[in-house]
């Protein structure tokens, strides 16, 4: 059975150029598409596609450099669409308010997210150290039934 998701990428890999290398994640309703500087010049044409493929996406940044400092940001640069970087994204049927200039978030860690939410018992107390939004704890709350979550 195809997702919607699956659909979306194969019909984006027939709108971008010839041996355009690019990976992209869609959190809330902002994509952040991370481009080799090689191909750099591409940026805008598979923003259009990205925005195509996705529906909800209504703004397109571009990752520059890689996640870095005290708190692991990322430098970004509007590409397409609305100029903001605040988005709620949905995950497990929890909702997180996220502003990607100010917090670190990788949509692709939900399912670790999830497992270790699993392993949650009842009535646990549980201290998320460097919590940023707050996603292991909330999931461990909801999903594991953990009595208290202490974010530091």
């Amino acid at each position: 059975m195809k997702t919607a998701e699956s659909t979306s990428r194969k019909e984006l890999r027939l709108e971008i150029p010839d041996n355009t290398v690019a990976s992209y994640d869609v959190i809330g309703d902002i994509a952040v598409l991370r481009v080799p500087a090689g191909h750099a010049i591409h940026t805008r044409c598979l923003a259009q596609a990205v925005i195509r493929a996705h529906r909800c996406v209504k703004a397109v940044f571009r990752q520059v450099g890689a996640v870095d400092g005290e708190f692991r940001l990322r430098g970004l640069e509007w590409v397409l669409g609305e100029k903001r970087t605040v988005t709620v994204h949905r995950e497990f049927g929890c909702l997180f308010k996220v502003d990607l200039e100010k917090c670190y978030f990788s949509p692709r860690l939900s399912f670790e997210r999830f497992r270790v939410a699993s392993l949650i018992q009842p009535n646990e107390v549980v201290v998320n150290m460097f919590a940023g939004v707050g996603c292991f704890s909330l999931l461990m709350a909801k999903l594991g039934g953990a009595r208290k979550a202490v974010l530091c």
